[in-house]
């Protein structure tokens, strides 16, 4: 059995002890041999090494050469070098350049593999360290985003209806006992919002709550987000990072949008969920996590069951219990809550005074009467539009925002309301839409959550008013 499949790469001109290194470590380890400074190097750069072992005198230039090429192209890798004569100069440039140990020949076996045994076990302990250190780093750029919102009211969820207090008493039970969840419903029913609540519901509510878009990153994006990568795993690499899976540790891992995983990643993130171990790309070592997935889709339970969008294995594993949001529509009895709430939340926000006459019997009725396709997060948009521009919107233009379905959001003041008919309405959508994208340099997934819709959303949007082929 080799030990944590360490690699060690041997360098030596004599074929003979080249041989008896060979047959003496690879027994334990995986073995890589070499005679001479340009092979060494070719080596280097085509294999991912922990540990070189390297008589000094070599044919074309020396073992102090390699470790210095080691050191110029910043590679973790640990270093022994073998010496037959004993030269206080050369013994020192080593160590002055980082060499973990000198070894004279004629040396015991045992010797060998005590040095390579704390040399390796020094290398895991950097490892280690250093993959705590970017955990942690990863981490707390999610807790200071926790931190910085008000989670009494960011992450408050308003209503009074017997279906969302049944949705609250099941949610409880799940965030009690760490349970991998679905959550389904419709766009902009608060799916993410539920998920948080779970999180700080239960006793993982002090850890980390890591939310990742499936559906706004590419394979490789994700591939790489998700599981973290080392230190030259591929081009541009040019240091370790963790992945979200380790930085949400001892928390919540918020899946959205869970049908856009591709098809190619899926397995790996089931043994993920199975084993609750993650490796990193290019790593060969599996690190143990503590992970409560939750995940959300805006499909039906049918459509995510069809393997065209999730693995079977995948789809029981992460719905180990299911909670359907309901439309707005199905919630009359909470728009009053909602308005009131909303109402009061984007008065503070815009320094206005709030009194009743912001949310008229008219307003009311109308909100009670309207379908809300695109349910609380078109609902909060509009109460945001009506309490930004106030008399300057009348209720058909109201009504017309509604019925579109479109989430209205981030106007500045110099934009005015005016009686305008579908086409105009068009109109002013990609005005909103070029506009916020040019706030954002370009960045689509930023664009999206500013306009409140999804990733996908955006990119049809886009497509539709012909800014994107």
């Amino acid at each position: 059995m080799r030990e944590k499949e360490f690699t060690i790469l041997i360098v030596e001109d004599n074929e003979d002890a080249l041989e008896n290194l060979h047959l003496s470590l690879q027994g334990k380890y995986n073995t890589l041999l070499a005679c001479n400074y340009k092979k060494a190097v070719e080596k280097l750069e085509a294999e991912k090494i922990d540990l070189l072992v390297s008589d000094i005198m070599l044919p074309d230039k020396t073992g102090l050469d390699i470790v210095k090429y080691i050191n110029e192209k910043n590679l973790d890798i640990s270093t022994i070098l073998v010496s037959g004569y004993t030269n206080e100069e050369r013994v020192t440039e080593a160590l002055r350049i980082g060499v973990n140990d000198v070894l004279k020949k004629p040396y015991a076996e045992e010797e060998l593999h005590h040095t390579i045994n704390l040399a390796l076990r020094e290398k895991s302990l950097r490892e280690e360290n250093e993959r705590l250190r970017e955990k942690l780093e990863l981490e707390n750029k999610f807790l200071k985003k926790q931190i910085s919102v008000e989670p009494n009211d960011k992450y408050k969820i308003i209503g009074n209806s017997e279906g969302l207090k049944a949705i609250l008493r099941r949610a409880d039970k799940i965030a009690a006992f760490s349970v991998h969840t679905l959550i389904t419903g419709e766009t902009g029913t608060g799916k993410e919002l539920l998920a948080r609540y779970i999180h700080r519901a239960g006793p993982r509510k002090n850890g980390p709550f890591v939310a990742i878009n499936c559906a706004a990153l590419s394979p490789t994006l994700f591939e790489s987000e998700l599981f973290g990568y080392i230190k030259g795993a591929f081009t541009n690499a040019n240091e370790s990072r963790a992945g979200l899976v380790e930085a949400a540790h001892g928390g919540t891992l918020f899946l959205d949008e869970i049908t856009e995983i591709p098809q190619s990643l899926q397995a790996k993130l089931l043994r993920v969920i199975e084993s609750q171990k993650v490796r990193r790309i290019g790593s060969k070592e599996w690190v143990d996590v503590d992970v409560v997935f939750l995940s959300s889709s805006n499909r039906t339970l049918d459509d995510i069951k069809n393997s065209k969008y999730l693995r079977q294995d995948l789809f029981h594993r992460l719905a180990s219990t299911v909670i359907t949001l309901p439309p707005l529509r199905e919630r009359e009895e909470d728009i009053p809550l909602l308005a009131e709430y909303y109402a009061e939340k984007f008065c503070r926000q815009f320094e206005i005074k709030k009194d009743s006459s912001i949310i008229s019997k008219d307003l009311m009725k109308l909100f009670m009467e309207n379908s809300w396709p695109g349910n609380i997060r078109q609902f909060a948009n509009i109460i945001k539009t009506i309490c930004l521009f106030g008399d300057e919107i009348n209720s058909r233009e109201i009504t017309e925002l509604i019925n579109s379905g479109y989430p209205l959001n981030g106007h500045d003041k110099n934009f005015r309301f005016s009686s305008f008919n579908m086409d105009e309405l068009d109109e002013a959508k990609k005005w909103m839409v070029m506009k916020v994208l040019k706030d954002y340099n370009g960045n689509k997934k930023k664009t999206a959550e500013h306009l409140g819709l999804s990733y996908q959303g955006l990119l049809n949007m886009l497509k539709h008013f012909e800014l994107e082929k």
